[in-house]
């Protein structure tokens, strides 16, 4: 499966706002109904297919044989045991922090007034008189470091209800750890651990907000799909003649429909060299090593 690791995303409430000021006069007359037009940018979602789903990663920690999956996940692609091999510090996000750092730390505890200094340049001198300086630390998060160890053994039901396919990378059968999944629940028959998977998520953000593919090539699909359910029930409830207009719309849609599905499930480029390859050590086999010779 083609994976585009640069797609972009909008939510249900941008596109519909886009659409909002093309179609003011649906808006000002209460046709702009958003929960129904849910549905709309879940059909199109559908129909675009599972390529579109953003692919995410995740550790998650077993405990009493047990744990619950991601809200957002979709299909499983791979998972492992691993293990925790350690914890780093590394540079947060936060930016620095800066920290009042004394220049003698010996008269810390003496009482206000009592060092009688004169601070040098470049420090400050606090309501006790004493003096500082400011100390910058780079922020400093903590990041624990996970190895894996081994594959699992998938249950039929896994396999086919959350593996895409039926297959997932990291299930061997002939292995005693074993993974089920159910109603969005984990079940192992190991006590505790920790597990890496890789899944493709639902169409949604962290905020359960619908998302959808915001590409030139697919974008039209989506607007005018909705445009065609605001005229469809505009022309059903104010039996208004628009019938010319609809037709346009309804055009427009075939053509943007097989536009973005042409972006979405055309051929990219690592099919294609994993085809020239295919075919290649075809060749090889067929016609050159079966001599014994070897080509490289």
């Amino acid at each position: 499966m083609v994976q585009y690791p640069l797609l972009k995303y909008i939510t249900f409430d941008q596109l519909v706002d886009s659409v909002d000021q093309d179609f003011e006069v649906y808006s000002t007359e209460n046709m702009m109904d958003r929960q129904r037009l849910i549905k709309v940018v879940k059909e199109v979602n559908a129909d675009l297919g599972i390529k579109i789903n953003r692919e995410k990663d995740v550790i998650l920690e077993v405990k009493d044989s047990h744990v619950e999956l991601p809200l957002d996940f979709r299909y499983m692609q791979a998972v492992f045991l691993c293990e925790s091999t350690g914890k780093t510090r590394r540079p947060g996000i936060g930016g620095d922090y800066v920290e009042q750092v004394s220049l003698n730390p010996f008269m810390q505890d003496l009482p206000c007034y009592a060092s009688g200094t004169v601070c040098p340049t470049g420090s400050f001198t606090d309501s006790c008189g004493k003096c500082y300086i400011l100390g910058r630390h780079p922020q400093a998060e903590e990041e624990t470091e996970y190895m894996i160890t081994s594959p699992l053994r998938l249950t039929e039901r896994t396999l086919s209800n959350s593996c895409r396919g039926g297959k997932c990378f990291g299930h061997d059968d002939r292995l005693a750890y074993e993974l089920d999944i159910n109603e969005g629940v984990i079940l192992t028959n190991f006590k505790k651990g920790f597990l890496y998977i890789s899944y493709l998520s639902e169409m949604v953000d962290e905020d359960n907000n619908i998302l959808v593919l915001d590409h030139p090539l697919v974008r039209p699909y989506y607007e005018y799909a909705i445009k065609k359910r605001l005229m469809e029930n505009w022309f059903l409830t104010n039996d208004a003649d628009i019938g010319q207009k609809l037709t346009y719309v309804i055009q427009m849609l075939q053509q943007a429909r097989l536009q973005a599905n042409n972006y979405v499930n055309g051929i990219g480029y690592k099919e294609v060299i994993d085809h020239w390859n295919n075919k290649r050590n075809t060749f090889l086999a067929k016609y050159v090593n079966m001599f014994g010779t070897n080509v490289y």
